[in-house]
Protein backbone atom coordinates (compact mmCIF):
# COMPACT_ATOMS: atom_id res chain seq x y z
CA UNK A 1 0.00 0.00 0.00
CA UNK A 2 1.58 3.38 -0.93
CA UNK A 3 2.47 5.72 1.82
CA UNK A 4 -0.70 8.59 2.88
CA UNK A 5 1.62 10.99 1.54
CA UNK A 6 1.08 9.54 -2.22
CA UNK A 7 -2.38 9.15 -2.00
CA UNK A 8 -5.19 11.65 -2.59
CA UNK A 9 -8.69 10.61 -2.16
CA UNK A 10 -10.61 13.80 -2.91
CA UNK A 11 -8.71 12.65 -6.94
CA UNK A 12 -10.54 9.55 -6.54
CA UNK A 13 -13.84 9.44 -8.91
CA UNK A 14 -15.58 6.13 -8.08
CA UNK A 15 -18.15 5.21 -5.24
CA UNK A 16 -17.11 1.48 -4.06
CA UNK A 17 -17.19 -0.66 -1.60
CA UNK A 18 -15.10 -1.60 1.55
CA UNK A 19 -14.83 -4.86 2.53
CA UNK A 20 -12.05 -4.16 5.54
CA UNK A 21 -10.62 -1.35 6.82
CA UNK A 22 -7.13 -2.48 5.41
CA UNK A 23 -8.71 -1.25 1.69
CA UNK A 24 -9.69 2.54 3.35
CA UNK A 25 -7.71 5.46 1.25
CA UNK A 26 -4.86 5.59 3.49
CA UNK A 27 -5.21 9.54 3.34
CA UNK A 28 -8.30 8.88 5.57
CA UNK A 29 -6.28 8.49 8.49
CA UNK A 30 -8.96 6.45 10.53
CA UNK A 31 -8.41 5.97 14.10
CA UNK A 32 -10.25 4.71 16.92
CA UNK A 33 -12.76 1.17 17.23
CA UNK A 34 -13.23 -0.32 14.54
CA UNK A 35 -14.19 -3.98 16.02
CA UNK A 36 -16.15 -6.14 14.82
CA UNK A 37 -16.09 -4.46 11.29
CA UNK A 38 -18.79 -6.25 8.72
CA UNK A 39 -19.37 -3.36 6.21
CA UNK A 40 -17.73 -0.35 4.37
CA UNK A 41 -18.38 2.14 2.06
CA UNK A 42 -16.28 4.58 0.23
CA UNK A 43 -18.53 8.08 -1.50
CA UNK A 44 -16.28 10.29 -3.67
CA UNK A 45 -16.25 13.80 -3.58
CA UNK A 46 -18.53 16.12 -5.77
CA UNK A 47 -17.17 16.76 -9.29
CA UNK A 48 -14.80 19.95 -8.91
CA UNK A 49 -15.79 23.14 -10.71
CA UNK A 50 -13.29 25.47 -12.39
CA UNK A 51 -11.13 26.20 -9.23
CA UNK A 52 -11.51 23.26 -8.11
CA UNK A 53 -14.07 22.89 -5.45
CA UNK A 54 -16.55 20.82 -4.61
CA UNK A 55 -19.67 20.47 -2.45
CA UNK A 56 -19.02 17.78 -0.55
CA UNK A 57 -16.08 15.90 0.45
CA UNK A 58 -15.13 12.18 0.04
CA UNK A 59 -16.30 10.22 3.05
CA UNK A 60 -16.11 6.53 4.36
CA UNK A 61 -18.87 4.81 6.20
CA UNK A 62 -18.86 1.38 7.84
CA UNK A 63 -20.30 -0.49 10.03
CA UNK A 64 -18.63 -1.66 13.09
CA UNK A 65 -19.88 -2.68 16.62
CA UNK A 66 -23.80 -2.01 16.04
CA UNK A 67 -23.08 1.49 15.17
CA UNK A 68 -22.50 3.32 11.79
CA UNK A 69 -19.63 4.97 11.93
CA UNK A 70 -18.84 7.72 9.60
CA UNK A 71 -15.32 9.99 8.25
CA UNK A 72 -15.24 12.84 6.18
CA UNK A 73 -11.94 13.63 4.32
CA UNK A 74 -9.39 14.95 6.95
CA UNK A 75 -9.40 18.42 4.93
CA UNK A 76 -13.37 18.83 5.38
CA UNK A 77 -11.78 19.37 9.59
CA UNK A 78 -15.28 17.32 10.72
CA UNK A 79 -15.43 14.99 13.83
CA UNK A 80 -15.73 11.80 13.45
CA UNK A 81 -19.74 10.47 13.94
CA UNK A 82 -21.23 7.54 15.48
CA UNK A 83 -24.81 6.75 15.36
CA UNK A 84 -25.10 3.33 17.49
CA UNK A 85 -28.13 1.05 15.94
CA UNK A 86 -30.60 1.24 19.12
CA UNK A 87 -30.12 5.50 18.56
CA UNK A 88 -31.35 5.43 15.15
CA UNK A 89 -34.33 6.18 14.25
CA UNK A 90 -34.62 6.04 10.58
CA UNK A 91 -32.94 6.59 7.15
CA UNK A 92 -34.13 8.84 4.39
CA UNK A 93 -32.44 7.86 0.85
CA UNK A 94 -32.96 10.17 -2.20
CA UNK A 95 -32.33 9.85 -5.76
CA UNK A 96 -33.12 12.44 -8.05
CA UNK A 97 -31.54 12.07 -11.35
CA UNK A 98 -27.48 12.04 -10.53
CA UNK A 99 -28.01 13.95 -6.87
CA UNK A 100 -28.39 10.84 -4.24
CA UNK A 101 -28.22 11.39 -0.82
CA UNK A 102 -28.47 9.63 2.57
CA UNK A 103 -29.86 11.30 5.49
CA UNK A 104 -29.76 9.06 8.86
CA UNK A 105 -32.02 10.76 11.54
CA UNK A 106 -30.94 9.84 14.88
CA UNK A 107 -32.63 10.93 18.84
CA UNK A 108 -29.86 13.73 19.37
CA UNK A 109 -28.62 14.69 15.48
CA UNK A 110 -28.77 14.00 12.06
CA UNK A 111 -26.24 13.86 9.45
CA UNK A 112 -26.51 13.77 5.32
CA UNK A 113 -23.87 12.20 3.19
CA UNK A 114 -24.19 13.16 -0.76
CA UNK A 115 -22.96 11.35 -3.94
CA UNK A 116 -23.30 10.72 -7.36
CA UNK A 117 -26.64 8.09 -8.24
CA UNK A 118 -24.39 6.24 -11.11
CA UNK A 119 -23.07 4.36 -8.16
CA UNK A 120 -26.48 3.99 -6.61
CA UNK A 121 -26.31 0.28 -7.12
CA UNK A 122 -22.96 -0.01 -4.67
CA UNK A 123 -25.01 1.91 -1.79
CA UNK A 124 -28.13 -0.11 -2.20
CA UNK A 125 -25.87 -2.80 -1.45
CA UNK A 126 -24.44 -1.24 1.66
CA UNK A 127 -27.74 0.17 2.69
CA UNK A 128 -29.19 -3.42 2.77
CA UNK A 129 -26.06 -4.54 4.83
CA UNK A 130 -27.38 -2.11 7.58
CA UNK A 131 -30.43 -2.67 7.77
CA UNK A 132 -29.80 -6.29 8.51
CA UNK A 133 -27.81 -5.63 11.49
CA UNK A 134 -30.56 -2.48 12.59
CA UNK A 135 -33.73 -4.11 12.31
CA UNK A 136 -35.52 -6.80 13.66
CA UNK A 137 -38.66 -8.34 12.87
CA UNK A 138 -42.15 -8.11 14.78
CA UNK A 139 -43.58 -11.65 14.92
CA UNK A 140 -47.23 -9.67 15.17
CA UNK A 141 -46.60 -8.12 11.79
CA UNK A 142 -45.53 -11.02 10.47
CA UNK A 143 -48.85 -12.77 11.16
CA UNK A 144 -50.63 -10.12 9.31
CA UNK A 145 -52.79 -11.11 5.88
CA UNK A 146 -51.50 -8.28 3.24
CA UNK A 147 -53.76 -5.87 2.31
CA UNK A 148 -53.51 -2.69 -0.19
CA UNK A 149 -55.08 -0.29 0.07
CA UNK A 150 -55.54 3.12 -2.81
CA UNK A 151 -54.53 3.03 -6.39
CA UNK A 152 -52.70 0.11 -8.13
CA UNK A 153 -49.00 1.00 -8.66
CA UNK A 154 -47.63 3.06 -11.61
CA UNK A 155 -44.64 2.28 -13.50
CA UNK A 156 -42.36 4.74 -11.60
CA UNK A 157 -43.31 3.70 -8.01
CA UNK A 158 -43.43 -0.09 -8.24
CA UNK A 159 -40.18 0.11 -9.78
CA UNK A 160 -39.30 2.37 -6.79
CA UNK A 161 -40.57 -0.19 -4.48
CA UNK A 162 -39.04 -3.47 -5.95
CA UNK A 163 -35.34 -1.66 -5.80
CA UNK A 164 -35.94 -0.64 -1.84
CA UNK A 165 -37.12 -4.15 -0.75
CA UNK A 166 -34.62 -6.61 0.38
CA UNK A 167 -35.11 -10.21 -1.13
CA UNK A 168 -36.82 -11.55 1.54
CA UNK A 169 -39.14 -8.64 2.64
CA UNK A 170 -42.40 -9.55 2.13
CA UNK A 171 -44.99 -6.53 2.37
CA UNK A 172 -48.03 -6.46 4.73
CA UNK A 173 -49.31 -3.88 4.39
CA UNK A 174 -49.13 -0.76 1.35
CA UNK A 175 -51.09 2.01 0.23
CA UNK A 176 -50.69 4.32 -3.05
CA UNK A 177 -51.64 7.46 -4.10
CA UNK A 178 -50.55 8.16 -7.73
CA UNK A 179 -48.86 11.31 -8.81
CA UNK A 180 -51.47 13.56 -10.59
CA UNK A 181 -51.48 15.70 -13.42
CA UNK A 182 -53.39 19.34 -13.12
CA UNK A 183 -54.15 21.77 -16.06
CA UNK A 184 -54.67 25.51 -16.04
CA UNK A 185 -55.02 28.61 -18.28
CA UNK A 186 -55.24 32.47 -18.24
CA UNK A 187 -56.45 33.76 -21.56
CA UNK A 188 -53.69 32.66 -23.98
CA UNK A 189 -51.58 31.21 -21.18
CA UNK A 190 -52.09 27.22 -20.67
CA UNK A 191 -49.38 25.00 -17.88
CA UNK A 192 -49.47 21.61 -16.41
CA UNK A 193 -48.65 21.16 -12.94
CA UNK A 194 -47.91 17.67 -11.22
CA UNK A 195 -49.39 16.79 -7.32
CA UNK A 196 -46.40 14.11 -5.90
CA UNK A 197 -47.26 10.63 -5.30
CA UNK A 198 -47.05 8.82 -1.81
CA UNK A 199 -46.45 5.30 -1.54
CA UNK A 200 -46.68 3.14 2.07
CA UNK A 201 -45.58 0.39 3.05
CA UNK A 202 -45.53 -2.34 5.98
CA UNK A 203 -43.34 -5.03 6.65
CA UNK A 204 -42.58 -7.00 9.28
CA UNK A 205 -39.13 -5.29 9.59
CA UNK A 206 -40.10 -1.93 9.03
CA UNK A 207 -42.53 1.22 7.65
CA UNK A 208 -41.35 2.22 4.36
CA UNK A 209 -42.55 5.59 3.04
CA UNK A 210 -41.80 6.26 -1.25
CA UNK A 211 -42.66 9.58 -2.38
CA UNK A 212 -41.41 11.99 -4.90
CA UNK A 213 -42.20 15.13 -3.26
CA UNK A 214 -38.80 17.38 -3.08
CA UNK A 215 -38.83 20.34 -1.56
CA UNK A 216 -42.68 20.78 -2.32
CA UNK A 217 -42.92 20.06 -5.76
CA UNK A 218 -42.95 16.87 -7.56
CA UNK A 219 -39.78 14.73 -8.86
CA UNK A 220 -40.71 13.76 -12.15
CA UNK A 221 -37.15 11.78 -12.43
CA UNK A 222 -36.58 10.91 -8.86
CA UNK A 223 -38.30 9.15 -5.71
CA UNK A 224 -37.22 10.07 -1.60
CA UNK A 225 -37.43 6.90 0.24
CA UNK A 226 -37.97 6.87 4.10
CA UNK A 227 -37.95 3.98 6.95
CA UNK A 228 -37.55 3.41 10.13
CA UNK A 229 -38.32 0.09 12.27
CA UNK A 230 -40.87 -0.96 13.61
CA UNK A 231 -40.20 -0.44 17.15
CA UNK A 232 -39.34 3.05 16.60
CA UNK A 233 -43.02 3.92 15.82
CA UNK A 234 -45.02 5.64 19.09
CA UNK A 235 -48.14 6.42 17.44
CA UNK A 236 -50.53 6.46 14.26
CA UNK A 237 -53.15 9.52 13.60
CA UNK A 238 -55.54 11.12 11.33
CA UNK A 239 -55.29 14.70 11.39
CA UNK A 240 -57.50 17.12 9.29
CA UNK A 241 -56.16 20.59 9.19
CA UNK A 242 -58.04 23.43 7.65
CA UNK A 243 -59.78 21.13 5.31
CA UNK A 244 -56.24 18.82 4.51
CA UNK A 245 -56.12 15.44 5.31
CA UNK A 246 -52.83 13.63 6.70
CA UNK A 247 -51.44 11.13 8.34
CA UNK A 248 -49.19 11.72 11.33
CA UNK A 249 -46.80 8.96 12.33
CA UNK A 250 -44.99 9.80 15.39
CA UNK A 251 -41.64 8.14 15.92
CA UNK A 252 -38.94 7.83 18.68
CA UNK A 253 -37.40 11.17 19.90
CA UNK A 254 -40.24 13.19 18.89
CA UNK A 255 -39.48 12.80 14.94
CA UNK A 256 -42.49 12.26 12.67
CA UNK A 257 -43.76 11.77 9.39
CA UNK A 258 -46.86 14.01 8.02
CA UNK A 259 -48.07 12.70 4.78
CA UNK A 260 -51.31 13.70 2.61
CA UNK A 261 -53.69 11.55 2.19
CA UNK A 262 -57.14 12.29 0.90
CA UNK A 263 -60.15 11.20 3.19
CA UNK A 264 -61.28 8.99 0.55
CA UNK A 265 -58.27 6.83 1.59
CA UNK A 266 -59.26 6.69 5.28
CA UNK A 267 -59.71 2.99 5.67
CA UNK A 268 -56.18 2.60 4.94
CA UNK A 269 -55.29 5.20 8.34
CA UNK A 270 -57.54 3.11 10.16
CA UNK A 271 -56.10 0.24 9.17
CA UNK A 272 -52.40 1.28 10.46
CA UNK A 273 -54.00 3.41 13.56
CA UNK A 274 -55.99 0.23 14.61
CA UNK A 275 -51.82 -1.30 14.52
CA UNK A 276 -50.85 1.21 17.14
CA UNK A 277 -53.82 1.87 18.98
CA UNK A 278 -52.98 2.37 22.61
Amino acid sequence: MPASSDVDSRQYVITYGLESPEEFPPDFLVHGPLDDFQAGLFLARDEPDWFGRSRYPPRILCLAGRALWMDAHPSAKEPRQRIAFDELVYIESGHILLRGWLRFVARSFEQTVFYNTVYRGTVDRFLRRLRGGWMAPEQRVAQLSSVEFGEPLDVKFRNALARELDPDEILRGRWFLAPREFTGSCLIYHWKSWAPGDLLALSPHRLLWITDRDRGTSARYGTIARYAPLDRIRSVAWEVKKGHCALRIELAAGREWRIPMPLAHRNAARWLESLYAR
